[in-house]
């Protein structure tokens, strides 16, 4: 069997397993080489690497995973998709960072003695406006997740490490709760001469999750070298 065209490397989100990637592996399946990167919240952390056997090498992050996303990795990428993303997690104007500090102490604080109702707490708001299904998570890396939360607080990506992507695509919902998409704007503002933007209207924080069929349509180009879908200016 020859090699796909295409191959994809993904980087979850915070408080979430390789796992939330099975529907994207099943609808790719047989056109696109998955792989998954594991932060190790669930599990052992793993980096997968690129085979180089394929034309194109596709990086696909949902939120916190493009912050541990390795730079030499997005080097050897051809394309960037960027789920719900965002360069730095809190609200620039400073009333709404904070609040947005705030609620992070506040689930720190709270993670610490009741983690499980954090994460449940933490999956409805990403889940919403749809229902967050039930999510029962193995053993979990409690240092390690703490330790990203607190990491929230201060990552900042500078949208130069972005520079050997040949383009960046960036999907985001307009009822996300958790990253207004006034954040995703933000990083396609920077990146306008590499970048696509797609919105999806009351999609939330999960919508590469929830509505992966629209997520596919946007990608198809891509993945199965497919007629563009028109984009949506923010």
């Amino acid at each position: 069997m020859s090699d796909p065209a295409t191959e994809l490397i993904t980087f979850h989100g915070w408080g979430f397993s390789p796992e939330i990637w099975s529907e994207w592996e099943q609808r790719l399946a047989g056109s696109v080489a998955v792989q998954h990167g594991n932060r190790g919240y669930f599990g052992e952390p793993n980096i997968p690497s690129f085979t180089g056997n394929s034309a194109r090498n596709v990086v696909m992050t949902h939120s916190f995973g493009l912050h541990w996303c390795p730079k030499s990795l997005l080097k050897e990428a051809d394309t960037l998709v960027v789920l719900s993303g965002f360069l730095s997690f809190h609200p620039s104007d400073p009333g709404g960072e904070r609040r947005s500090r705030l609620i992070v102490r506040q689930m720190m604080s709270h993670f610490v003695e009741k983690p499980l109702e954090v994460l449940n707490q933490f999956y409805q708001n990403v889940y919403s406006p749809e229902e967050s299904p039930d999510n029962t998570p193995g053993p979990m890396d409690h240092d390690r997740l703490l330790a990203d939360l607190e990491r929230l607080n201060s990552s900042q990506l500078n949208p130069k490490q972005f520079a050997d992507v040949n383009e960046v695509i960036i999907i985001h919902g307009s009822g996300d709760q958790i990253v207004s998409n006034e954040r995703a704007r933000d990083l396609y503002s920077l990146l306008l001469s590499k970048a696509r933007y797609f919105e999806v209207k009351e999609g939330g924080h999960a919508v590469g999750f929830c509505r992966i069929g629209e997520c596919i349509r946007f990608l198809n180009p891509i993945f199965h070298n497919e007629p563009e879908v028109s984009r949506d200016e923010p």
